[in-house]
């Protein structure tokens, strides 16, 4: 825009006109007008009332658009004097609308220069000294005064409100500095309106929100409020029936004494709406049910039975405790039984067992059960051993030695006294004429290769059924047996019981007037019959005319019976004669 202008005389004081290329804008300016005493007058209706523009500024400390230095020295009283007064007046005719209407407008600043600027304000007041109180700036009825935001009307009501979508922030950045919201008054009262979205009072992670002395909820307008506590008289206290509650206030306006009471019985609960009671029988246990409320669960007529889990979705009630829960899953056991468990199951008892009965194993797969005999309950003897009678597990009345040397036998030393019998190599177990038992190593000797035995060292001849007994049978001469021709002949006999047996037999034949007959003898355990030759016969034939016979032997022919067996001493004659006599003995001896 290109500015031309006309000064001239006007009133006592200077004014100017502006042309314009454009020919829209006008501006004039005097000194002392008539109709204005201001050291600047502009009174135009174009759409600028004054332009300043400037650049270029060399050096110095201040730089402004706008510079007003005045100096207020009235001869008489004043009522308002400003370095610079702003009274706009809107005044739009009809149909036209003024979208926006500033008393003071200060656009934004912004920076194009290839320098720095280090701290850019929109508006920047300090607080003056020029008065004995001095406000920093005044809004209408917002004074701010230092560090105080308050407000000077009449009902002192300060309203800071976001009207955007985004968070209104009150507080300080600084580190430990407090931040006041609400009047230092003790009287006044701060109030938070709360939108639908609800107040939330903060701290900073990890801290907590404090020296809140009094906080106050107006149900009717939804304010949140907070008051400092502090005395004062109390005008009126009264008690709001709700919820099944109400009560009653004494002396209610000086020292309020509140008695709040209900119709509702039972354990009270809410369900965030209302407050309800729920009836207890005695000795009833309480559990939680839906929704807050509270149930009751009767106890078991039976004393001592336990409170069971149900599980999380059913109440407990009271009853046997399972095996899984630490109980034993039973209602009665086995007097005086033995409790065994199984696994997850209930436990079981064994039956009563008789006294003197032990319980035994059945294994891994069986109940462990009482034996059917029974075993002595106590150790009634020293050195006792347990036998068996046929039913049950006694303690002998022999006594047994404690310890035994290796090799050692057990005999009875005394009666029901057993003692350790040493013993030796090769010995012979035997007895004393006493009958005390010895290990013989004189009389006999057990050698690898047999054993020796020592013979008996007197005249006595061994005892029936001992090795060496003898029996025998004898026929004298005068007592001979006549023997006939072609007949077996029994001529003696003897008796042996059971054993090994050595028999041994001789005979003598009496003569006979014919020549070579044939005589035999034999040992026999068949009456009257002959044995094998060889063996157990023997045979002779008689020689010259007088038919002489020599003697005839059968030895040590080995005899083994199983019974008492007789044997038999046979001869028989053949061939020649008619007959002859014979004579002898036979005899055995036990060999085994």
């Amino acid at each position: 825009m290109v500015l031309c202008y006309k000064i001239w005389e006007y009133n006592g004081g200077l004014m100017a006109s502006q042309n314009s290329l454009n020919n829209y804008s006008l501006a004039a300016f005097g000194v002392g007008a008539s109709a204005n005493t201001a050291a600047l007058y502009v009174n135009l209706p174009n759409r600028i009332g004054l332009w300043v523009t400037g650049s270029n500024i060399s050096s110095g400390s201040d730089a402004d658009g706008i510079f007003v230095d005045t100096s207020f020295a009235p001869s008489s009283n004043i009522t308002n004097a400003a370095s610079i007064g702003l009274y706009p007046t809107m005044a739009p005719p009809g149909g036209v609308t003024i979208s926006n209407a500033y008393g003071l407008y200060i656009a934004s600043g912004t920076f194009t220069g290839a320098g720095a600027v280090t701290t850019g304000y929109g508006l920047f007041v300090t607080a003056p000294t020029i008065a004995t109180t001095n406000i920093t700036a005044q809004l209408d009825n917002i004074r701010l005064d230092s560090n105080t935001i308050s407000a000077t009307n009449s009902n002192g009501a300060l309203t800071v409100v976001s009207d955007g979508v985004g968070a209104l922030n009150i507080g300080t950045n600084a580190t430990a500095h407090a931040t006041t919201i609400g009047s230092t008054t003790a009287s006044a009262t701060t109030v938070i309106q709360a939108p639908s979205g609800g107040v939330t009072l903060t701290g900073v992670a990890g801290t907590s929100v404090s020296n809140l002395n009094v906080v106050t909820i107006d149900t009717s307008t939804g304010q949140l409020g907070s008051q400092a506590a502090s005395s004062g008289t109390v005008t009126s206290v009264s008690v709001t029936s709700a919820n099944g509650f109400a009560g009653t206030v004494a002396t209610a306006t000086t020292t309020p004494a509140i008695t709040i009471s209900t119709t509702i019985t039972g354990v009270l609960s809410g369900n965030g709406t209302a407050i309800s009671g729920s009836a207890i029988t005695q000795h009833d246990v309480l559990v939680g049910g839906a929704s807050n409320a509270i149930t009751s669960v009767a106890p078991s007529a039976t004393s001592g039975v336990p409170l069971i889990s149900q599980g999380a979705s059913s109440d407990p009630a009271f009853g046997t405790a399972v095996v899984a829960g630490g109980g034993t899953g039973a209602t009665t056991l086995t007097n005086h039984g033995v409790l065994i468990g199984q696994g997850t199951s209930a436990i079981v008892a064994t039956a009563t067992g008789s006294a003197g009965q032990v319980l035994q194993s059945g294994g891994a797969s069986a109940n462990p059960s009482y034996s059917t005999a029974t075993y002595p309950s106590t150790a009634t003897g020293t050195g006792t051993l347990l036998r068996a009678d046929g039913t049950n597990w006694v303690a002998t009345t022999s006594t047994y030695p404690n310890t035994n040397a290796v090799s050692t036998l057990l005999y009875a030393s005394s009666a029901n006294v057993m003692a350790a019998l040493a013993t030796a190599n090769g010995g012979v177990l035997t007895t004393s004429s006493s009958g005390v038992p010895s290990i013989d190593t004189t009389n006999f000797s057990v050698l690898s290769t047999g054993v020796q035995m020592k013979g008996n060292n007197t005249n006595t001849a061994p005892p029936a059924g001992f090795i060496g007994e003898q029996i025998k049978s004898t026929i004298a001469a005068g007592s001979a047996v006549t023997v006939n021709l072609n007949t077996a002949t029994n001529i003696t006999s003897i008796s042996l019981t059971a054993g090994v047996w050595d028999v041994n037999t001789q005979g003598l034949f009496t003569p006979m007037a014919a020549a070579n007959a044939r005589i035999d003898l034999s040992i026999s355990t068949t009456s009257a019959t002959l044995g094998t030759d060889g063996d157990n016969n023997m045979f002779v034939l008689s020689v010259g005319a007088l038919g002489n016979v020599p003697p005839l032997y059968v030895v040590n022919y080995r005899i083994l019976l199983s019974s008492t067996t007789t044997v038999y001493m046979v001869g028989k004659l053949t061939l020649a004669g008619t007959s002859t006599t014979g004579y002898g003995r036979i005899s055995a001896t036990r060999v085994g």
